[in-house]
């Protein structure tokens, strides 16, 4: 790492770990089904997925000399997909196949989670992922075809079967 990016690498790093722990204690009342809203999720498992996919992209465009408008629309990229991985894990949950997944289906009903799934129904949480992931997208137009194997990793993250 070239010493003059180091700090802001590491800088990256500790906001990662700082905000993924408070997310994390945030993510612990998404346990319930009981009045809970889905900005509440939102700000716990997902932010938390959220966190860590700013630290892998903002490390990255720090160590390439990405310039303050790159990195602003790289963390909002990121951010957006952390929030259409998670939905997308919650579908999963429920019409996942559990041996392309390597675990159970329907756990989270079962254990009476508060997912995108049961705030907004199945087709609501699709609907919701697939806006997500379009409003990612749009957050990479300002590198234009540079981004394209970004944009294709990403499509493929939020359109998994497992």
């Amino acid at each position: 790492i070239p010493v003059i990016r180091r700090p802001l690498v590491q800088t990256t790093v500790f906001k990662v770990i700082s905000d993924f722990g408070s997310l994390a204690e945030a993510d612990l009342g998404c346990n319930s089904l009981v009045g809970l809203s889905a900005d509440h999720c939102s700000n716990g498992t997902a932010g938390k997925t959220g966190a860590l996919f700013i630290g892998a992209v903002r490390g990255g465009a720090h160590l390439a000399g990405a310039t303050d408008e790159q990195l602003l629309a790289l963390t909002k990229f990121a951010d957006l997909l952390g929030l259409a991985f998670q939905i997308t894990d919650d579908i999963l949950d429920v019409e996942g196949d559990a041996e392309a997944m390597g675990k159970p289906v329907g756990s989270d009903a079962k254990n009476q989670k508060s997912t995108y799934v049961s705030l907004y129904s199945l087709e609501g949480a699709k609907a919701l992922a697939a806006k997500t992931l379009d409003e990612a997208l749009q957050c990479l137009e300002i590198f234009g075809d540079k981004a394209d194997a970004l944009r294709e990793i990403t499509k493929l993250m939020c359109n998994r079967k497992n």
